[in-house]
Order: C-alpha cells, then structure tokens, then sequence
C-alpha cells in the first residue's frame, strides 16, 4: 500500500514522513487528525522495510510515544485504502479539470507546433492520410492560439509548415478544382528568397480566393486552410512591409498600379 502511494503521488525514493503527510493533504485538505494516520501509516511502512515488521498497525487517534500510552483504533490498512481511493479519485478530477480548461495546449507554443506540423509532414515513413491526421489537432490548436502575443515566431518555420501542407495536400487529392489548384502549386513551390517575398506572395494568393464553399472539417484541404489563415494573420503585415521596400529599390513603370491599394 505504500509503495502504491508512493507512485501515485510521485513520491521520491527517500521521500520523508512529512511529504507524505503534505502530499496527503493537499489533495484531501486539512481533516482532522488525518496528520496523525498519516504518519502513523508511513511509520509503519518504515519498520517494515527497516526491520522487517511492525508492532505499531492500529490507529492511534492521539499522539503518545507507545502504543500503550493511547487507546488503540482500527487497523492503518483500513484507512489505507480509503485515504488511497480518495486520493486517486482527487488525481484524476484534477487531472479531469486540467484537460477541460486546456491546460496543456496552454503550455505549448506555436512556433512549437509549427515545428511538430513540419516534421510530421516531412516524416516519408507514415502515408500522407496519416500525416494529416496526425496535425488535424495541432493546427486547430494553432489557429485557436493566433491572437495569443508570442516572440520567437520564425517566418521561415510558419512558411515551411504551409508549403509542406500544401505540397502534401497534392498528394493526397487529386481532385482540387481548376481555381484551388494553381494557388495550391503555387504555395507547394514558391521559390526561397532572403525575405521570403515569392512565399508570403503566394500565400496571399491563397488567402485571397473567393471560397464559394469551404473546405470541409478534418480534411486535408481544411487543414491547409486553416494553417494559410493563421499563418497570413502573422505575416500579412510584413508581407506589404517587404513589397513596399521591393518597390521603393525597383519602382513600377510609369503609368503601371503598384498593386497595393493601402
């Protein structure tokens, strides 16, 4: 029973009375003279693995320093398991109420799972179905978390993510219409650049097709767009930045629009 306490309160090997009895009652609060039990019990798991017995197995709800100085309760294995299903019963709702509140999306950055949508998509050993199952959760967790302020977002690594979805998405459906398409190629094999103009151009491209229907949810067409969105939400601002500074070193002919409207 102590051994079962120890690892389900991450216990350390040479763990003391008192962070058992601390541990007891976090999860369970402050009752009274659960303190008590608490150190009796784990008193007598030391004798046993010390000496080999225990003559202290009775529960006594006073301090004294010999069991014949305080009368004598129930066995400390019966409180044992009731203080142990308790316990776990307290685990796991706790465990429960940080899944519900999304604690652990709330620990992981973005740029972290643009990384994780990267390798994944690269990874040649899994079909490209299962590449796209496998990053269906990690780009909702992505576009939920856009608005979140974040440093250490890389362009490169947000751009990397898209041009690997959409030259997977290629592979995987064949059936993309004659206006999805070319936006999609273009995203696929955007040349690299210094600055990333000719990818920020064509994810613009992307974003900027009049969807007459969007794709459906968990599928591979929505994951990239999706992932288009979020990523154009980070970068459109630059992407104008960097076409304004092309223009200024290369200006348009006389006569032709520059394209930006702002």
């Amino acid at each position: 029973m102590a051994v079962a306490f120890e690892a389900l309160l991450a216990l350390p090997k040479d763990a003391k009375t008192d962070r058992f009895v601390d541990a007891i009652a976090l999860l369970l609060g402050r009752v009274p003279r659960l303190n008590l039990w608490a150190e009796q019990f784990y008193a007598a798991r030391s004798d046993v693995a010390h000496e080999g017995r225990a003559d202290r197995l009775r529960f006594m709800p006073a301090k004294a320093k010999s069991p014949s100085d305080s009368p004598l309760y129930q066995p400390l294995m019966t409180y044992g398991r009731q203080v142990f299903r308790l316990c776990v019963g307290a685990v796991l709702f706790g465990a429960h109420l940080a899944e519900q509140a999304g604690l652990q999306d709330k620990l992981v950055t973005n740029q972290e799972r643009f990384e994780l949508i990267c390798k994944t998509l690269a990874d040649s050993r899994l079909p490209v179905e299962d590449r796209f199952a496998a990053i269906e959760d990690t780009v909702d967790a992505i576009n939920e978390y856009r608005f979140v302020s974040e440093k250490g977002l890389l362009i490169e690594t947000m751009l990397g993510a898209v041009k690997l979805t959409a030259a997977n998405l290629l592979v995987c459906d064949a059936s993309l219409d004659s206006v999805i398409k070319p936006r999609v190629e273009g995203l696929a094999s955007a040349r690299k650049s210094t600055d990333s103009y000719e990818a920020l151009d064509a994810l613009r491209a992307y974003t900027e097709l009049k969807w007459t229907e969007l794709p459906a949810p968990r599928t591979p067409h929505r994951a990239l767009y999706t992932l288009a969105d979020s990523v154009w939400h980070y970068t459109f601002m630059h992407y104008f930045w960097i076409k304004r500074e092309r223009e200024k070193r290369n200006p348009p002919p006389d006569g032709a629009q520059s394209g930006d409207a702002n």
